[in-house]
């Protein structure tokens, strides 16, 4: 079952329950809270254990009379205290922020990257001739200890 839903009273409804409330409480003094031990070990013909029901009938029937009022100032403190939180965090990390994206601009325009992108916008053919070319580092081989070595490979295989 669903809880009913708020509706709210009429200004003149809820001026004459409060005037009603007050005129049934007011010449009871010493009246416990209600739900308490001592409301409790109250008599129920007890003129207080009414009055006490009657006071937390009122606090609960005003707490809900201006509810949406209340809960909108609440919402609206926790959005204005989330704002200042998250503009304090901003401008606390902005520069970590901003040194983040150089760093990712930078890496983006390294010559590795250019180099990647240049090879993958590379044809088939562009590609294996690049691959069979050769690069610093790789074994040259010597034109003449070559020729002796085949020559000398050629006349042991004859």
């Amino acid at each position: 079952m669903l809880p009913p839903r708020f509706t709210p009273t009429e200004p003149a409804l809820t001026h004459e329950r409060t005037s009603w409330a007050k005129t049934m409480v007011a010449h009871i003094n010493d009246r416990p809270r209600y739900g308490s031990p001592a409301w409790a070990r109250l008599a129920d013909t007890d003129p207080r254990k009414l009055a006490a029901a009657i006071v937390a009938a009122e606090c609960w029937a005003t707490a809900r009379d201006d509810l949406p009022a209340r809960l909108a100032a609440e919402l609206d403190a926790h959005r204005a205290a989330d704002q200042t939180a998250w503009e304090h965090w901003r401008s606390d990390h902005a520069g970590e922020h901003a040194a983040m994206a150089r760093r990712m601009v930078r890496s983006l325009l390294d010559p590795s990257m250019r180099e990647l992108g240049r090879r993958l916008s590379m044809t088939e053919a562009q590609r294996v001739a690049e691959a069979r070319r050769p690069r610093p580092g790789d074994y040259q081989p010597h034109p003449t200890a070559d020729a002796a070595q085949n020559a000398a490979q050629e006349g042991q295989a004859a």
